[in-house]
């Protein structure tokens, strides 16, 4: 994959407008500017549009988004195996407006779109068009700040963990976890089925007790069979002989109940005798007391006449007591009403002629109040005045004091700045590279003769400050002393309010107080007379007179009713008198038929007593023929329960001996999963021990060594001129015999003074070696990736180095640069950019990052 073209839109430090990076032509370039600037930016911008990832991690796409923008966009335009393809990436924080699309270019500049149905088909198509993943690329075409030579740097023994993660072998480690846990499921299937079978066994063993008892069981029901036909003969044979009894004894209970019909009817007609000659008796007195209750039924007649006269004056009388008492109630009211307008009229002249009593100290009073009031006025001008003045002063106060904060924020950032130039001791902060001497002490005095001019101007507005705060104790005392006058000025203006306020009201009683006692005086004598409510009066005194005349009508209305109430009986007798003698002769007439029926039901019982006599008793016999049939039924529900017991017992051993059966058939396949798990668990214990540390890892390590020590060598003999070489030695002998050899990764170096580890080795000779090492590595992983390795991005790669170094690094990227199609060096400092003829510059404004292609590059 080879970068041509890159267009960044609100991505980092990049604004809206950012110009567009275009790398045509470009073989070797720098990518320069300071650190923050924006310059590893443009990496990440191609890592996101690629693979989604960046420096800030997977799927941290809001996180790249510019400060206030957003949505961001990245169109990377490159070339691949001949032909030309771009990606278009945008990110909105919106919901919509996320956008990844894969293009290839076709003939007169048109584009076909590779895009899959959504983003995850997309990414698989870019994986697969550019043969490698993210972890991929920056381990092999990107070189980062500061991890080029992790490799050479570290210990011999951990140079095999550092092969293993370039080699991206932790996918042999998931992959020995995955069989791991793989063979002990298959383990606990093993324990499962084990368990199962032995249980199985355990059971089978009964199999044939189960079957023996089956046996015995089915034997016995088919005794209880036989056993029931035996009883429902002698049940048929007791059924049809009860049923003969029966109709003998429904016979005999039809007599029986006829018996007892005529019994109760018997007894009936003789009650009825009984009444009739007590009715007969009765209707004869009522004839023989004829006079007697015809002369008291004619003094009833007149006693209720007089009844009548009386209840309507008694009715008068309670009508006129009534009224009597509510027009005495109505004068009391009356009397009351007068009562108080009198006592009111009386208490309102004796309070007026009190409340007038004071009217002459209260004159002299307000006198002197509106004196002392008079020159409240003038104070008042003079404190608005002054409160105006104390305003101003404390708003000028609050600004010296903003000032004076800010200008101690100056201070401090200068006495900060001249403290860190000390602390770094003359090397640059951010490349750790040395600074000149003039150029440190130039930025002291700058520093200093702002932080003297801070200093002086803090000082002037202490002084005006300190002349502030006096002017205002000195306004504040003032207002004060004028608040404390005018509050009490202002008790007295109350007071003269309030005493004009009562002296027109004590005017107004004095005024109203000869109405006050001529009212009082003439209400007097209405009470002492009685004048008032004289219709009420008149009115007591006739109901009074009426209930007079009236007389003791009350006592003769109670004997009238005394004598009524005694005679109240004879209205019934004097009617049941008019039709005695009628009564009389029908209740002789009903006494002679219920004679007659009474004989006639005598005679029948004693027919009905001969029939009961003639009627053989069947109930000893149908008595024991119930017994027996109790009999039957308590053996046949014995036998039912037993026959029950035994067929579910029949049942239960039946689902036993099936049971087994099944048990067999599971029992077969069990053992058939037990073997295949056994076998399972064997295979990812091997894939395991296959995956692991010392199996494939160690091969793939072992194969790879060969591969980087000839790429590294082929790398070193153009850098040295073929006076370096490099070999790996993967053992070491231990310091005993006895023991075995130690696996180490040492890196031994040839040159023309013989072979010393890479260690020993400093200054040009050990770069040469490490950037060989580098480079091979990178291809390495390329190539088992299945891609070319075109393009080497190198960001600060090596770390900070001095001037040998940096000549070095240029050697060796021009040694190189022809087993590339393009070489990006990423480098803040001055010195190694302008080592390159192609260079990019990278400077960030207040409208985000800006890109330069310098005049002259070229590749």
């Amino acid at each position: 994959m080879i970068p041509v073209r890159l267009e960044l839109k609100n991505f980092m430090s990049y604004g809206e407008d950012a110009p567009v990076l275009d790398l045509t032509g470009m073989h070797t370039l720098c990518l320069s500017g300071e650190n923050g600037n924006g310059k590893s930016a443009l990496l990440d911008a191609i890592t996101w549009s690629l693979w989604g990832e960046s420096r800030a991690g997977k799927n941290k796409h809001d996180e790249l988004v510019r400060i206030g923008a957003d949505e961001m966009s990245v169109q990377f335009t490159f070339d691949l195996d001949g032909q030309r393809f771009r990606v278009l990436r945008k990110r909105s924080k919106r919901a919509s407006g996320n956008v990844w699309e894969l293009q290839q270019e076709q003939a007169e500049g048109a584009w076909r779109s590779l895009t899959g149905n959504n983003s995850g088909e997309t990414e698989r198509a870019i994986q697969k068009l550019l043969r490698m993943s993210y972890d991929t690329f920056i381990n092999s075409a990107y070189l980062r700040q500061g991890q080029a030579d992790r490799f050479v740097q570290q210990s011999p023994g951990k140079r095999k963990e550092i092969l293993a993660d370039i080699l991206d072998l932790s996918r042999y480690d998931q992959l020995e976890a995955k069989a791991r846990e793989k063979a002990r499921e298959a383990m606990t299937e093993v324990v499962d089925a084990e368990r199962d079978i032995n249980g199985m066994s355990a059971e089978l063993a009964s199999e044939a007790q189960y079957r023996e008892s089956l046996a015995a069981l089915q034997a016995r029901y088919a005794e209880l069979e036989a056993k029931q036909e035996v009883l429902k003969k002698e049940w048929d044979d007791l059924r049809d002989r009860r049923g003969q009894l029966e109709s003998q004894r429904e016979f005999a209970e039809r007599v029986k109940a006829q018996i007892a019909t005529l019994d109760a009817e018997i007894v009936e007609l003789t009650n009825e005798l009984t009444e009739q000659n007590r009715e007969a008796d009765r209707w004869k007195a009522i004839l023989v007391r004829k006079d007697e209750i015809e002369r008291d039924h004619a003094l009833l007649v007149r006693t209720r006449e007089d009844l009548g006269t009386l209840e309507e004056n008694v009715a008068k009388l309670h009508r006129g007591r009534q009224m009597l008492a509510d027009a005495e109630k109505e004068w009391l009211t009356a009397q009351n009403e007068m009562h108080r307008k009198l006592e009111r009229a009386t208490i309102d002249y004796q309070q007026a002629l009190g409340r007038i009593a004071v009217l002459p100290d209260l004159q002299r009073e307000h006198a002197v109040a509106k004196t002392a009031v008079a020159g409240a006025e003038s104070m008042e001008a003079e404190r608005q005045t002054a409160q105006a003045r104390l305003t101003v002063v404390r708003e000028n106060l609050s600004q010296l004091q903003q000032d004076n904060a800010a200008v101690g924020e100056q201070i401090k950032q200068w006495e900060s700045r001249l403290a860190a130039i000390a602390d770094q001791q003359g090397v640059c902060s951010v490349c750790n590279s040395p600074l000149p001497p003039e150029k440190i002490a130039e930025t002291q005095r700058e520093y200093q003769d702002s932080l003297a001019a801070s200093n002086a101007q803090r000082k002037t507005i202490w002084a005006q400050a300190k002349q502030t705060k006096e002017e205002l104790a000195a306004l504040e005392r003032q207002v004060t002393a004028l608040d404390q006058s005018l509050t009490a000025l202002t008790a007295d203006r109350v007071r003269l309010g309030q005493l004009e306020q009562r002296l027109l009201e004590l005017e107004e009683v004095q005024r109203e107080l000869p109405q006050l006692e001529a009212r009082a005086t003439e209400t007097k004598a209405l009470f002492d007379a009685k004048a008032y409510a004289p219709e009420i009066l008149a009115t007591v005194t006739r109901y009074r007179d009426a209930i007079a005349k009236l007389g003791d009508v009350e006592a003769a209305h109670a004997a009238a009713r005394e004598t009524a109430a005694r005679l109240a009986p004879v209205d019934r007798q004097h009617l049941e008198l008019a039709h005695a003698a009628e009564a009389l002769a029908a209740a002789e007439s009903r006494l002679q038929r219920a004679d007659r029926s009474l004989r006639q039901r005598r005679d029948a019982r004693d027919e009905a007593m001969i029939q009961q006599k003639q009627i053989a008793d069947v109930s000893s016999e149908l008595a024991a023929l119930d017994a027996r049939a109790n009999e039957i039924k308590v053996m046949e529900n014995e036998r039912r329960q037993s026959a029950s017991a035994t067929s579910h017992e029949i049942g239960r051993y039946q689902q036993l001996v099936m049971r087994c059966e099944d048990l067999k058939a599971q029992k077969v396949v069990k053992e058939a999963a037990l073997l295949a798990a056994k076998k399972e668990q064997e295979i990812h214990d091997q894939l395991a021990k296959a995956f692991g540390k010392k199996g494939v890892q160690a091969l793939i390590i072992e194969n790879a060594i060969p591969e980087i020590q000839e790429e590294a060598n082929r790398l070193l003999e153009r850098l040295t001129d073929g006076d370096m070489t490099i070999y790996f030695e993967t053992l070491r002998e231990a310091k005993s015999k006895k023991d075995t050899p130690i696996e180490t990764l040492d890196i031994k170096v040839s040159d023309s003074l013989g072979t010393r580890p890479l260690e020993m080795y400093s200054g040009g000779e050990g770069f040469r070696a490490a950037f060989a090492l580098r480079i091979a590595l990178s291809k390495l992983l390329a190539r088992r990736a299945g891609a070319k390795l075109q393009t080497l991005i190198i960001d600060e790669g090596f770390g900070t180095q001095d001037g040998k170094g940096r000549e070095r690094l240029v050697d060796a990227l021009n040694a190189i640069k022809e087993d590339f199609e393009k070489i990006i060096v990423i480098t803040h400092i001055d010195e190694l950019k302008d080592a390159f003829a192609s260079r990019v510059e990278i400077v960030k404004t207040p409208m985000g990052s800006q890109i330069t292609i310098m005049e002259g590059a070229s590749g």
